[in-house]
């Protein structure tokens, strides 16, 4: 079961529609970041206590730090960060764009009038058991 979720995404409107989508799902604990310094800063702090995340959800295209602008290469750069320091929480990416990373649990399109939770749902029953820890 997903009981922990990281968001990564700048776009109130966007996270809001994210977050219904997550609630119908039944995720409790979702925790939102506009930048990716903020970000790395939960992720660290939750291995830290021993209490990780069990799934990341990623936009591609939001600020490093906060005040910045958007940086479109953003979510790559938080994969690689992931990927250097060995962190294996599964990821999400959900973006205006449609991408193909392989390196990621799924990849959903975001758009205002898509049905969000059932591509959500999608995703999340296929992970077979990769988003839960042990």
């Amino acid at each position: 079961m997903i009981n922990k979720v990281l968001l990564l995404e700048d776009n109130i409107f966007k996270a809001a529609d994210i977050t219904r989508a997550l609630e119908q799902y039944g995720i409790k604990e979702l925790h939102k970041v506009r930048n990716q310094e903020a970000g790395k800063e939960r992720l660290l702090e939750a291995i830290k206590e021993q209490k990780p995340y069990d799934l990341i959800i990623t936009d591609m295209n939001y600020p490093l730090e906060a005040g910045e602008e958007t940086d479109p290469e953003a979510g790559f750069k938080l994969l690689l960060w992931l990927k250097k320091r060995g962190i294996l929480t599964p990821v999400i990416i959900c973006s205006s764009y449609q991408y193909r990373e392989p390196s990621v649990l799924g990849c959903i399109r975001y758009h205002r009038n898509g049905d969000l939770y059932t591509e959500f749902k999608k995703v999340l029953d296929s992970c077979n058991g990769m988003c839960e820890r042990e």
